[in-house]
């Protein structure tokens, strides 16, 4: 099993490289064995808090032909064939921080299904996630919105971005600036991680169960 050392800085300088192949091969030299190794970490970790086996999937950016990627992550999830047409909790970076998310992206048919179970379940989500968590509508890293912050119109504008929006995704999670992650080291990332996966997993239930009645 890999050990995860922690995040540096020229960690994050990786996405200034200019170029396709010069910034894949700094990805896969320098980002994917730490992600790997977080995956290795979070993957028992998840598996024991739902009671699903879960398995890692380190992207490979295998579909792009010129532009480089502008961030990387691994997804777990528990179908071992794949994970973007299915719910999955994801850990990546990119140039300005950290991401520790779980929902569905863009590619998952059950997104409608996704939406309407959240309004459902809305008091139940307001009470599970801290204030200081964010919404995000789209699968690229971003500032989302703050859950504090989220009214009941939000969620329902959220809600119809995943029912009617092609490209939409529905992921919950945290964002962590490049600093801070560095400065955790490796066992206070994976602490951080852990404690924010155990912490959406009530998000993650919502999708696999919406997934499942589709």
């Amino acid at each position: 099993m890999l050990a995860f050392s922690g995040f540096e800085p020229d960690d994050f300088e990786v996405f200034a490289i200019p170029g396709l192949g010069p910034r894949m091969a700094a990805i896969k030299e320098r980002l994917r064995p730490k992600l790997e190794a977080i995956g290795q970490a979070l993957a028992p970790t998840l598996t024991e808090a739902t009671g699903v086996p879960f398995v890692i999937h380190v992207a490979r950016h295998a579909r792009r032909t010129v532009n480089p990627p502008d961030h990387t992550w691994v997804a777990l999830g528990t179908n071992p064939r794949g994970y973007k047409a299915h719910p999955h909790f994801e850990v990546g970076l990119c140039a300005t921080h950290v991401f520790i998310r779980a929902g569905l992206i863009y590619e998952a048919d059950t997104r409608p299904a996704f939406a309407d179970a959240l309004i459902a379940a809305l008091p139940e989500v307001r009470r599970a996630l801290p204030a200081h968590y964010r919404w995000f509508d789209d699968a690229d890293p971003g500032e989302g919105k703050r859950h504090g912050d989220m009214t009941g119109a939000d969620f329902e504008a959220l809600a119809q971005t995943l029912r009617h929006r092609r490209d939409a995704s529905g992921l919950a999670g945290l964002n962590v600036d490049r600093e801070e992650a560095v400065r955790l080291g490796g066992a206070g990332f994976l602490q951080l991680a852990e404690e924010t996966c155990r912490t959406l997993v009530p998000v993650w239930r919502l999708a696999a169960g919406a997934a499942a009645r589709t």
